[in-house]
């Protein structure tokens, strides 16, 4: 007979059997065992799967429209339902996929279109929910997350050029946060206006400009030394940016 393996009674007794047997209880054991070797197994192959995709976009634009049009007036018109917008559906390139009558020409294309209608949160704040967008993660503590232009420049490092690796133009900002101010974004107020000082100031040229570039750094050496931090790695880094960028000959990308 098998022996009997006595387990306390608890607040749920629905859950649980007050009593199981021992080879119920190895069978049990084996079953759970095998079950996490055979999910390392799969997730390993899984990963070696993924190391092997390429990455085709060298590029991403990220269209944030702060005060932007409803769901129900563009992407989700929920045609039929109590809760649809006030313009009619569409049918677009996708069987099955409506959007509003205002969007033929993206309806021509949405086969080219990753659309999410699942997305829910749990901020009601337009600012943290902003900053939930921007980040991933919900505003709390003092943790400063990295946008996601910064994230990009952090993983694409060894690939960067002199250019900035993230702008971002005449929206709501965030910082490169724990990442460091290396890879803050390169902000451009209003793009319809050149942007500022990417040239030298008049009776400037290269040799001047660098040379007080170092009897800035020997001046600020022993401060800096003293006195690590956010604040300091950024002035460093946003001088070393500016001299890259001014010098770069890929500056007529901001001659719009």
């Amino acid at each position: 007979m098998d022996a009997e393996l006595w387990v306390p009674e608890y607040d749920t007794p629905e859950l649980w059997h007050k009593e199981i047997s021992r080879r119920c209880f190895v069978k049990g054991g084996i079953s759970s065992f095998l079950g996490l070797v055979a999910m390392q197994h799969f997730s390993s192959n899984s990963l070696a799967q993924l190391e092997d995709v390429l990455p085709r976009a060298k590029h991403c634009i990220v269209l944030f429209m702060s005060g932007g049009a409803s769901q129900l007036d563009t992407f989700d018109p929920k045609p039929g339902t109590k809760n649809g917008g006030p313009f009619t559906a569409i049918p677009t390139s996708v069987e099955g996929i409506e959007v509003s009558e205002h969007l033929p020409r993206v309806a021509e294309q949405t086969h080219h279109l990753s659309i999410i209608r699942s997305m829910v949160s749990r901020e009601g704040n337009h600012e943290r929910a902003r900053y939930l967008l921007h980040t991933g993660y919900a505003p709390g503590g003092a943790v400063r997350h990295p946008t996601l232009g910064s994230l990009t420049s952090y993983y694409l490092e060894e690939t960067l050029s002199d250019l900035p690796s993230c702008v971002n133009i005449n929206s709501p900002t965030y910082s490169g946060g724990f990442l460091g101010a290396t890879h803050d974004p390169f902000v451009v107020k209003d793009p319809m206006k050149p942007v500022d000082d990417l040239s030298y100031p008049s009776q400037m040229d290269t040799h001047r400009f660098r040379e007080r570039l170092k009897m800035l750094k020997a001046i600020e050496e022993d401060f800096i030394s003293k006195r690590t931090g956010r604040s300091t790695e950024a002035h460093e880094a946003i001088y070393k940016k500016a001299d890259q960028l001014i010098n770069s000959p890929k500056i007529d990308a901001f001659h719009l």
